[in-house]
């Protein structure tokens, strides 16, 4: 449905609706236009007029409406690689101590789920992993567990400069259904800066 207004001097007029085709389309007293019944839409169906008359004056206007159907999309489309999802660390509080502590609050990172036996190409970007402090510091990215560096090893890799995580090659459920892995943000000294973060992949 849409609303149709049509605009005056003097907004306190009542203005009444009426469709040229009252069999599809209706005009409710606030120029609300909805359609009657369910139809394939057709050329001559999306085509008709808005009449609108005020009660006092017998003044008529009307609108021309012409209705397009929006294309349905038959698959999704391709990520735009520059919009690739990005998994931040969470933010962390300084103790007194000076050692750093995750915010109390619950950091749930939802699993990323991977099409089954994808064919690429290859490498396949997944997600990108950030920490806000690299405003502030220069750092390097890396994954830890099997699937990354322990066997099977080299399926997932990380830029260490952008945290890019990507897919090496195809993957089968029914060999492995979930990799663990977990990422890591260092200084250029190699100091720990962030407290690693769990990433789950389903396959």
């Amino acid at each position: 449905s849409f609303t149709v207004k049509f605009s005056n001097c003097n907004r306190k007029r009542k203005v009444q609706y009426e469709s040229s085709e009252p069999a599809d389309f209706k005009v409710d007293e606030d120029g609300t236009v909805y359609a009657v019944r369910s139809f394939p839409l057709t050329a001559e169906q999306a085509k008709f007029l808005i009449y609108a008359q005020d009660q006092e004056t017998q003044e008529k206007w009307q609108v021309a409406v012409n209705l397009s159907l929006e294309p349905t999309l038959t698959e999704e489309p391709a990520k735009d690689p520059h919009e690739i999802e990005e998994i931040v660390f969470p933010r962390q509080l300084a103790k007194h101590s000076g050692s750093l502590q995750r915010q109390k609050r619950d950091w749930v990172i939802p699993p990323i789920n991977l099409p089954e036996n994808s064919r690429g190409p290859f490498p396949q970007e997944l997600v990108r992993i950030r920490s806000d402090r690299d405003k502030n510091l220069s750092l390097r990215y890396s994954v830890t567990g099997p699937g990354a560096d322990q066997p099977p090893t080299g399926i997932f890799i990380i830029n260490p400069i952008s945290g890019q995580l990507s897919v090496t090659k195809p993957l089968d459920r029914e060999l492995i259904a979930r990799f663990h892995l977990r990422a890591h943000a260092v200084d250029i000294n190699g100091n720990q800066v962030e407290n690693p973060i769990d990433i789950v992949i389903n396959t």
